[in-house]
């Protein structure tokens, strides 16, 4: 795993600086990020809810859910697969599942929770992310999800567009749980677009996600791997749309 971070921090480090300073600057950051050294260097800049930060996300997962009066294989399918991508331990998985059935309870009180979420806005786009993915699970957008999905978005910091713009890219085929997918959507773009809107989505999709951004800022070790996963799949799109078009 740190050897694959280390490839990846290198190979966004030279696209987006166009130098070996770059690779080599990338590289030892997803060294880091992967060892773990980063977060525990930057720990001390946490809000003080980093410990909670997950916990609180799996409870709104497990509110998401249980929104259209009923939680379904599908939606218990898009839990499970998101531990599987924290790679989290017995006990932390089990602290998961009891944070997502509590979220699941119509008398639980989520004042906590949200209170959590907002002082995560730094970190918004990642969360919502997986926001969606729960919503989404079914194949259908119900009316509570969608409004529910509406209020995490402006608790962390996003405006409406930004949600639009996630949904539209799911209904193109962009990813869901870091699945392949369409690499134009994946970027949040149309096959019409041009090179140089492409190179433009790219470099601001990776300064948004970027690992060692996130580390940086104090996010908790679980959501800097996610954000390793995202970067991984934002890069894999770009050079797809590139090989595809001959771009250099």
């Amino acid at each position: 795993m740190n050897a694959l971070a280390a490839l990846v921090g290198a190979v966004v480090g030279l696209l987006l600086l166009r130098h070996w300073i770059g690779a080599a600057t990338g590289a030892s950051l997803g060294w880091l990020i992967a060892s773990g050294v980063l977060p525990r260097l930057f720990g001390g800049f946490q809000t003080g809810h980093g410990d909670a930060l997950m916990p609180a996300v799996f409870t709104l997962l497990g509110r998401l859910a249980k929104a259209d009066g009923q939680v379904s294989r599908a939606e218990i399918d898009v839990c499970e697969a998101l531990m599987d991508r924290l790679q989290l331990q017995p006990r932390a998985r089990h602290a998961a599942v009891g944070a997502f059935n509590a979220g699941r309870r119509d008398d639980h009180d989520f004042s906590e929770a949200f209170a959590t979420l907002r002082d995560a806005r730094r970190h918004g786009s990642l969360f919502l992310n997986l926001f969606v993915d729960m919503a989404l699970a079914d194949g259908e957008l119900h009316a509570e999800e969608r409004r529910l999905l509406g209020k995490y978005a402006w608790m962390l910091g996003l405006r409406e567009s930004a949600l639009e713009t996630l949904l539209l890219q799911r209904a193109r085929g962009g990813t869901r749980g870091g699945g392949h997918a369409d690499p134009y959507a994946e970027l949040g773009l149309s096959p019409a677009a041009s090179e140089q809107d492409i190179r433009r989505a790219f470099r601001r999709l990776v300064s948004e996600h970027h690992p060692d951004k996130m580390a940086a800022r104090g996010a908790p070790p679980e959501a800097v791997h996610l954000a390793q996963q995202r970067t991984q799949a934002i890069l894999a799109a770009y050079e797809r749309i590139k090989s595809a078009r001959g771009m250099k």
